[in-house]
């Protein structure tokens, strides 16, 4: 079995979310990690959130799809459109 290496760096996570209970909650489960580590940028809209994303230096978006300013899968869409090679974890409450 090989050992896995991990780099230095930290991995980049921009937290779209609006709750605060469940940015506590993510924030504090990647607090527990230390391999690979996690630096964490929480921001509460999706307006706020693509112009972090227009910034660059994020390795991965997690967003929920239910935001004061957007709602659904077009929140999904604005996005994916703002940064297409950044992957996106979909966080929701939403049935369907």
């Amino acid at each position: 079995m090989s050992e896995k290496t991990f780099s230095s760096s930290p991995i980049r996570i921009l937290l779209i979310e609006d709750d605060v209970a469940y940015s506590q909650l993510i924030g504090g489960i990647l607090a527990q990690e230390k391999e690979p580590p996690f630096s964490l940028e929480n921001i509460t809209s999706l307006s706020a959130g693509l112009e972090r994303l227009a910034r660059g230096g994020v390795d991965v978006v997690v967003t929920d799809l239910s935001l004061s300013d957007s709602n659904g899968i077009g929140t999904f869409a604005q996005v994916r459109a703002r940064s297409p090679s950044v992957p996106i974890v979909v966080l929701t409450g939403l049935a369907g």
